[in-house]
């Protein structure tokens, strides 16, 4: 659905740092990508330290057949949900990404459905 980017090295630019760390993560290749936006991220972590962050959005699409678990010292499972029906707790940002984001992602879906 989406992807957000944690860091981009001194030197990369955005869109190889999408591609890599998908790679990285997910065994797997970026085929399309649509850049969503950008935003301040203000919170407070929890270890209750204040933290700022640029957060840039993208929904990305893979070959979900091809998905694996590429950082299992990170990452205990990688799953798939529907719509709705997501496991928490999930990333205090997520609420704040369906927001901003919701509409874009469900137009594309149901423009891939349509036959």
């Amino acid at each position: 659905m989406g992807y957000w980017l944690r860091r981009i090295e001194f030197g990369n630019n955005v869109i190889d740092t999408l591609r890599n760390e998908i790679n990285q993560e997910y065994c797997t290749l970026v085929l399309d990508y649509q850049f969503l936006g950008y935003r301040g991220v203000h919170r407070i972590n929890e270890k209750e330290r204040k933290t700022h962050w640029i957060s840039i959005d993208f929904k990305v699409l893979i070959d979900r057949s091809l998905v694996r678990n590429g950082e299992p010292h990170k990452l205990d499972e990688i799953a798939w949900f529907k719509e709705g029906e997501w496991p928490k707790p999930y990333h205090s940002q997520f609420d704040e990404f369906l927001r901003l984001h919701y509409d874009l992602l469900i137009e594309s879906k149901k423009q891939s459905t349509t036959p």
